[in-house]
């Protein structure tokens, strides 16, 4: 071999004729994960070009305080209940003493899932 690692006929920085170039890939040896496999695919699928990453910054936070709560009205929401869960016994009572046609779920149930909604709408409330 001449003076300088090359041999006779190869153009410098070009694998010489016959062999075979070595192609790298960035694949690792071990299968990927499910959860590298789906980010990648959602990286794919949302791409933003980049004037979008800079409206996508958060610029200013604006803090609110809770709002305060009132005895009164939740004093008004535990009678309320209490008042839902005589009922509930009442109906039930109504329905079995008079032989009245129809399961009392149909009363019960619907009276509950309103007043839980309005009971969470209280709660749960900016």
């Amino acid at each position: 071999m001449p003076a300088g690692g090359q041999r006779v006929g190869s153009a410098p920085g070009h694998a010489p004729a016959g062999a075979r170039a070595q192609v790298k890939f960035a694949f690792s040896a071990s299968p990927p994960t499910l959860r590298a496999v789906l980010t990648t695919l959602l990286q794919l699928i949302l791409w933003r070009s980049p004037a979008t990453y800079e409206r996508a910054f958060i610029h200013t936070v604006h803090v609110r305080e809770p709002l305060a709560r009132r005895p009164w009205v939740e004093r008004l929401i535990l009678a309320g209940w209490l008042l839902i869960v005589v009922k509930c016994f009442a109906v039930v009572w109504v329905i079995d003493h008079w032989a009245v046609p129809f399961h009392p779920y149909w009363i019960i149930v619907p009276t509950i899932l309103m007043a839980a909604l309005s009971t969470a709408i209280y709660y749960w409330r900016d």
